[in-house]
Order: structure tokens, then sequence, then C-alpha cells
């Protein structure tokens, strides 16, 4: 197994079987043969039974609820102003932004793992803001930061950078990574991801160029677009 599908395995991204697209080209986007692709994700995220999307809430804070001593035991409690919850499965969760929906409840990301007592990688994954109680996790991305093979290989296979807020020229809150990846002949693959909501939840890669980059870093320093802490992780 190359490091890359490693990666890819060990986050749970499960957009396969999404639709993918070609999407219009992002402001200072690369032009030629990086064409953006788009993936949709609404109907990967999973919602609990009976929740009503169309009622937006506010989601203040993420708490972890007390191990019950099973093994893996992963829950944690999304809280909203009004005191509602959503419980979802993951260890340690914490709540890193919302992202507007074009109606209704927003999309969460939450970051957290996947089990408790496990090497499982912390990752990013997306909730949808209703009060209820999930079983499972639906769609994940990476966490910020190097990933090495623990006791392997010091040398990164995969790293990204990860902004929230106003990052890009269409002035909506969006979630955009810089990830790099080692490919099986020693090159480095760079590209970059953003997450949008609006007019729905959606993934849209292309290749990164650093006009792109330069363009982000600008929104950072402006103060309409922050940098998430990144933490490298030695994945097993």
């Amino acid at each position: 197994m190359t490091r890359s599908k490693r990666f890819l395995l060990s986050v749970l991204v499960t957009v396969l079987g999404c639709d993918r697209t070609p999407a219009p080209l992002p402001d200072t986007a690369p032009v030629g043969d990086a064409i953006p692709q788009v993936t949709a994700l609404g109907t990967r995220v999973p919602i609990p039974p009976g929740a009503d999307t169309l009622v937006h809430r506010v989601a203040v804070r993420a708490d972890s609820i007390p191990h019950d001593g099973s093994p893996g035991h992963a829950r944690s409690r999304i809280v909203f102003a009004d005191s509602a919850s959503l419980e979802v499965p993951v260890r340690h969760a914490t709540l890193l932004a919302t992202l507007p929906a074009a109606q209704g409840a927003d999309w969460l990301l939450v970051a957290g793992t996947e089990c408790s007592e496990c090497d499982a990688p912390e990752v990013v994954w997306v909730f949808r803001g209703v009060p209820g109680s999930l079983s499972s996790r639906g769609v994940g991305f990476a966490f910020p930061g190097a990933h090495t093979e623990a006791g392997i290989d010091e040398t990164p296979y995969f790293r990204s950078r990860l902004f929230l807020g106003v990052c890009t020229a269409d002035t909506s809150r969006t979630a955009v990574w810089f990830e790099e990846t080692l490919q099986p002949d020693s090159a480095r693959q760079h590209l970059v991801r953003i997450l949008r909501s609006a007019p729905r939840l959606s993934d849209t890669t292309f290749a990164w160029s650093d006009a792109f980059e330069t363009a982000v870093l600008s929104r950072v320093r402006s103060g309409s677009c922050r940098e998430v802490p990144s933490r490298d992780q030695a994945i097993l």
C-alpha cells in the first residue's frame, strides 16, 4: 500500500461514489490542465432520525462524554445555544467552525478521533447542526500538520495547513486546506481543497498556486480568515 493510500484510508474520507463534476475556476486558481473538481457531500453527512434540518441553531461548544468502559468508546456532545445537543461518535471533540447552510441548520467542523485508547489520527469531521444522536461519522478530512509512518520513516508522507473563515474572494465562510502528498515516485503533489456550504455542501480540489496561497494569507493578515494550529501525527 502506498503512503498516500494509507493516509486516505486512515482518515476515512468517505467521498467515494459522490458526484464529481468540473467546476468553475475559483478566483486566482490555476488554469490549463488543473481543472477543479467538485464533490457534493451533503448526502454523505449522517443526520439523526427525525431531525429538522430547517431549524437553525447556534453551536457553542463540544464536550467529551465520559468513557463508559467499552473498548474504543468515542462519544462527544455538541451543545447548542438553546441547550439542545448532538451526540457524535468522536472522542476529544473540538468545535472548530460552523459553515452556514443556504437555509436551516449549519454545517459543523469538529476535530477529534474515532476511538479512545487507540492509534487513530485526529480528523476534521463534518456534521449537520441538529439535535439528536449519531452512530456514524460520515465525511472526514485531514487535521492540519505533518503525517509520518510511526516507527518506520520520519519523512512526512502528507502535510497540510487549514484556514477557516472568509478566506477566498467570494466572501462566504469556507474551510481551505493546502495539502502536500508524497507520491510513489517520490514527487510531491500540491493541492488546494475548499469546503463550501452554499449553495450546497461541496468539496472542491485544484492544483496549488502561489497566487492563491498569497491571497488566502492576505486575508489572514486582514483578520477575515484564521489558520488552525497544526499538529504533527505519527500514523500506524
